[in-house]
């Protein structure tokens, strides 16, 4: 099994740690068959990252997104997702407060192809990704799946 820290933040990249914005780009890039997002914020400013999601559902690749309070989320992305979800079918965005409406989703983890996973700090947001100090690990192996299978637990309460 593959296993990587990565992290934003000037003084902790560097030396071999690369940043969080970096892996998940080439997560992305590299998805062939799904790819799973769960986060507590998103928004609109890390559009290479969304051109990207975009991009391979026009491949065929599955996105599901669960967010966290998807209707206290910013306007711009509200409309972003409401337009992936009009223009693409293997697309499935899970507003989290209407699942368990009591709790927050907080996590924040990328999982491509059930083979490679990310699990940190880092929200989905510009700040998250490239301003804030955040840590992140990255692993490769049958984990990815069994983090996968983990979350399916909420995609399918619903």
């Amino acid at each position: 099994m593959t296993c990587k820290i990565v992290a934003t933040g000037d003084k902790l990249i560097g030396g071999g740690v690369r940043t969080i914005y970096t892996c998940i780009e080439d997560m992305i890039e590299s998805a062939e068959h799904d790819i799973l997002i769960a986060t507590f914020s998103m928004s609109q400013n890390i559009k290479e990252l969304l051109n990207l999601l975009e991009a391979k559902l026009k491949l065929g690749v599955e996105l599901i997104i669960i967010i966290n309070r998807l209707q206290e989320q910013s306007e711009e992305i509200k409309n972003y997702l409401q337009y992936l979800e009009n223009n693409y079918d293997f697309i499935k965005i899970i507003n989290f407060s209407k699942i368990d409406p009591g709790s927050e989703l907080h996590m924040k983890v990328i999982v491509v192809d059930r083979k490679k996973a990310l699990i940190g700090s880092a929200n989905f947001t510009w700040k998250g990704l490239l301003d804030n100090y955040e840590i992140a690990v990255y692993f490769e192996g049958e984990k990815a799946d069994e983090i996968y299978q983990l979350i399916s637990k909420i995609i399918y309460s619903q």
